[in-house]
């Protein structure tokens, strides 16, 4: 659990270069890849970081936290928003496919002797 706790600063370097490419790519005024890019990635990290919490109040026996039972609490929202998320980018893959058409195949060239 230590390595994972201490992977987490890694974890956010990395979301951070992603967020970055993502908002290098994009140009106003269309920046909804950026913005998707750092909600994605920080809904990933909070969710890392409240499943090592459970995992860390069980290997101390601590008790478990009340809050993740309400519906504002913020374990259910990260699960929410990480749905939400997962399903654009499974629809954003269908339509690459889609478009993405039949491989196309190089045109044979004849060596001239």
């Amino acid at each position: 659990i230590m390595y994972q706790l201490r992977e987490l600063p890694v974890m956010q370097g990395e979301a951070d270069r992603h967020i970055s490419d993502a908002f290098d790519n994009a140009w106003p005024p269309d920046l909804e890849d950026g913005f998707f890019e750092r909600q994605y990635q920080y809904v990933k990290l909070g969710l890392r970081a409240v499943m090592l919490s459970r995992r860390l109040r069980a290997v101390c026996n601590m008790p478990a936290t009340r809050l993740h039972n309400k519906d504002w609490s913020a374990q259910a929202e990260l699960w929410r928003a990480w749905r939400e998320k997962r399903k654009i980018l499974a629809l954003r893959a269908r339509k690459a496919k889609f478009y993405e058409g039949p491989p196309m195949s190089l045109p044979v060239i004849e060596k001239l002797e």
